[in-house]
């Protein structure tokens, strides 16, 4: 199976970002420069993995972008719970 660039990109980032240590949030371009490809690229990325409710974003000095763990825990439970059904 061949996915998109963007889609690889996106699980790229949703995996830095699950590593973060203590959910700390990353700069776009700190992201950007880890993945080599530029800034507005990604931001693009970051916009619809915000939309889609997988991350956070925050506009501060201190900000940057995180997982939303709340909905990403519930979405894994939903999921698993729904695999657990159809396998009986």
């Amino acid at each position: 199976m061949k996915i998109n660039k963007s889609v690889e990109q996106a699980i790229y980032v949703l995996l830095i970002l699950a590593l973060q240590k203590d959910g700390e949030p990353l700069k776009s371009r700190v992201l950007s420069a880890h993945l080599k490809v530029s800034d507005s690229y990604l931001k693009k990325i970051l916009m619809k993995l915000k939309k889609g409710g997988l991350i956070v974003a925050s506009a501060s000095k201190n900000g940057g972008y995180q997982l939303d763990q709340f909905k990403l825990d519930r979405l894994l439970k939903e999921d698993a719970v729904g695999r657990i059904d159809w396998v009986e």
